[in-house]
């Protein structure tokens, strides 16, 4: 069975503010080196939507559109709730792969949408 993909178009969020595309050299380098991130999701079924998610996942950068892949099956919690909200937080960090000493994190929040759902 296909696994439906989940696309976050990148908003970077910095120390300094808010960074939107295009986005700046180090994001780019950042998101295409790293391929590990903290997927952020809410339960809007529960009261207050207070129920949080919080999922490993791993992610493929497109830079020319600016968008993240992301793979998940179809028979989970989180891909239940990524079908049910229009926005997300991403946390991704380099590990010392990127600067070689594991100085740069960034989250991104934004869109989320399944494409390729069958």
């Amino acid at each position: 069975s296909h696994t439906p993909n989940a696309a976050l178009k990148a908003i970077a969020s910095t120390s300094n503010g808010t960074v939107t595309p295009p986005l700046p050299d180090i994001v780019k380098s950042l998101l295409s080196n790293a391929h590990l991130a903290y997927l952020s999701t809410c339960d809007a079924s529960t009261p207050n939507n207070v129920s949080s998610h919080l999922s490993l996942m791993r992610f493929t950068y497109l830079p020319d559109e600016e968008v993240i892949i992301m793979s998940t099956n179809k028979h989970t919690r989180k891909f239940e709730l990524l079908k049910s909200q229009t926005s997300v937080a991403l946390l991704v960090h380099d590990f010392g792969d990127v600067g070689g000493c594991g100085s740069y994190s960034i989250t991104l929040n934004g869109g989320c949408a399944i494409v390729g759902e069958d």
